[in-house]
């Protein structure tokens, strides 16, 4: 079954399609591979995907899964896999405290260029990005920090801050759980459930993006039950999220973090 709300083999956008998302995914791997080789950094990586991705599909599809995987993807080069969570989550955080001014600048640039849907920070959408830029350089501000000023308004900003905590914690449990495809569904919903998504906040407000929430956790309530019903409910959830245009993407790039982190850490596909 595809994540509600969220394109998969099962289910297009009027604009977007499962097709495109694979051309997207493989941008990523791309640069992805470039960063494990030490040919790329970790901003440069998500620059890269942003200009290529504008080139190939014209679109923005997989931004916020770059941000959370570039940085992941320098933090697994060089070690011995599969690894533990802990040792990933450690070095993680070197890799992000680590990185200064100039990947501040490389992912402002790739986000302005990039121009997702749903950017709510007033500075950011409307400043350019050689005021941007110069600012980071004459303030000195440090990748982790830059990131901060967008923590509140933005999951995946709140979620490279603070070191990656939903990340890891579902990674964990995913790894726990058995087999990853088995769990992705449920995983999706849990974080759905915690908390409104970002992106849907940002393109359709907070009455949208808090049914969704809410929508969300009764589907996992319905699970204790007959099977039927959670399979209703979860179809219910995506027709909403269909009629009402809005897709749950910021949880989906955290899913797709959590993902790649038990993939790192041995978990069975």
């Amino acid at each position: 079954m595809d994540k509600p709300g969220n394109i998969g083999p099962g289910q297009d956008f009027s604009d977007t399609t499962y097709s495109d998302f694979l051309v997207s995914i493989h941008i990523i791997g791309k640069h992805a591979e470039l960063v494990s080789l030490g040919k790329e950094t970790f901003g440069e990586g998500i620059l890269g995907y942003v200009r290529e991705s504008l080139e190939e599909l014209g679109m923005n599809a997989h931004l916020g899964t770059a941000l959370l995987l570039m940085p992941l993807t320098k933090t697994a080069s060089g070690l011995t896999l599969p690894t533990s969570t802990n040792i990933l989550r450690e070095r993680l955080r070197s890799v992000l405290d680590e990185a200064g001014e100039a990947e501040s600048i490389l992912v402002c640039r790739a986000i302005k260029e990039m121009s997702p849907a749903g950017l709510r920070d007033p500075y950011f959408v409307q400043t350019s990005i050689e005021e941007m830029a110069k600012s980071i350089e004459k303030e000195g501000i440090a990748y982790r920090e830059w990131m901060n000023r967008g923590a509140d308004l933005d999951g995946v900003a709140k979620e490279t801050t603070e070191g990656y905590p939903r990340v890891f914690r579902y990674a964990e449990s995913m790894l726990l759980k058995g087999a990853i495809r088995k769990n992705i569904l449920s995983t999706y919903l849990e974080i759905l459930s915690e908390g409104m998504d970002t992106l849907v906040l940002g393109t359709r407000g907070e009455e949208v993006a808090g049914r969704i929430c809410a929508m969300a956790h009764g589907a996992l309530k319905a699970r204790s039950t007959a099977v039927g019903t959670f399979e209703d409910r979860v179809q219910e959830l995506n027709r909403y999220c269909v009629e009402e245009d809005a897709n749950p993407g910021t949880t989906a790039d955290l899913v797709a973090a959590s993902i790649y982190v038990a993939l790192l850490c041995g978990g069975r596909p």
